[in-house]
């Protein structure tokens, strides 16, 4: 004979004799959830899952690598031609373009930036430009001077590089050379 001891819910202390199935339809009749168990089942831990290795350019803070572009443009030599012909200017192409050279060519950074890198920079430049506008030059109009690091998909960032072409496109600009 089994014998369990049971609290209710108005606290009444209940003792049951009996084999485990007629405990188990007793407590079926007097639980208040209407064939409930008044104890609810105990669950396994769920096992997390092992993180993926870190991406090392994820690493880096994104406000350091932001901070590090501006400076890089206030700085430069061309920072006189970038404001004259690209900033003062309404081209999308080029101002979505000039944050990605001047991590490509002044820092060294091979990896890209992320639309949303791109837009913070220029905001930090005193051009504001929304981070979805960016894209769609990015994909659009601007397609053929850059390369992503991977295929676009909902949720993923992707990482664009200047092409060769690229290249050579936003240093004419930046020459005042069209």
């Amino acid at each position: 004979m089994a014998k369990s001891r049971i609290t209710l819910p108005n606290g009444t202390e209940v003792t049951i004799d009996g084999t485990p199935a007629e405990i188990a339809q007793v407590l079926a009749l007097y639980s208040p959830g209407g064939g409930k168990p008044l104890i609810a089942p105990v669950r396994k831990p769920t096992k997390t899952r092992d993180k993926k290795t870190r991406n090392p350019v994820a690493e880096e803070s994104s406000g350091d690598r932001i901070i590090e572009i501006v400076n890089a443009a206030k700085d430069s030599d061309e920072a006189e031609n970038i404001e004259r012909n690209i900033l003062d200017r309404s081209s999308q192409v080029d101002r979505a373009l000039l944050p990605i050279y001047l991590s490509h060519k002044h820092l060294g950074h091979k990896d890209g930036l992320t639309t949303g890198e791109i837009s913070k920079v220029l905001a930090n430049l005193g051009v504001k430009v929304a981070a979805s506008n960016i894209s769609h030059t990015v994909v659009g109009a601007a397609r053929n001077y850059v390369m992503g690091d991977k295929t676009r998909k909902s949720g993923q960032a992707v990482r664009y590089g200047l092409s060769r072409k690229g290249l050579l496109y936003i240093e004419g600009v930046i020459r005042a050379e069209k």
